[in-house]
């Protein structure tokens, strides 16, 4: 169970010369990702390919890519209700929104608490709202939440809940 890490193709130039260097993107802007388990086991051509490179790249979007192994199974983002997230936050942040919402005094980690009830774009939120540090304090409130108050039912995002019923069975 990994997240799907999209990035897009940069240019900048340095003393005259263009240098290229992947930047972290929503994945209907990406043009490649930086996950390194994904690339090995569903077999990236080298990105030098750009054709081959780009047909593997909206295969894996679309996840229309399997391993052949019978013992991995790689689970990833994939569009759920119009979206695809390209990380664990901006995935649970969209299945969970309105218990987000509601609870937004209780989480930690966040800052900008105010953008959950404008911005609409997840991709976005999830960078504006997330302070830099705050990863594992989201994660962290989240799972106490969960352990420590019934109201509060999370949702799982469909990669997880895909790969936990195939290690299942």
């Amino acid at each position: 169970i990994t997240d799907i890490d999209t990035t897009k193709r940069e240019e900048k130039v340095i003393s005259g010369e263009k240098k290229y260097y992947y930047k972290a993107c929503e994945v209907e802007l990406a043009d490649n990702s930086s996950n390194y388990t994904i690339k090995y086991f569903l077999q990236a051509p080298e990105i030098t390919a750009v054709t081959e490179f780009g047909e593997w790249f909206a295969k894996l979007k679309n996840n229309d890519l399997k391993t052949d192994d019978t013992i991995v199974r790689l689970a990833y983002q994939t569009k759920v209700n119009g979206y695809q997230g390209r990380s664990f936050e901006d995935s649970f942040i969209s299945t969970n929104i309105d218990a987000i919402k509601k609870n937004r005094k209780k989480l930690k980690g966040l800052k900008k608490k105010n953008l959950l009830d404008t911005e609409t774009n997840y991709y976005e939120l999830t960078k504006n709202i997330l302070k830099d540090e705050g990863k594992s304090d989201f994660a962290s409130s989240v799972l106490f939440l969960a352990l420590s108050n019934d109201e509060i039912e999370w949702k799982i995002p469909e990669y997880i809940k895909e790969g936990l019923e195939w290690i299942a069975k």
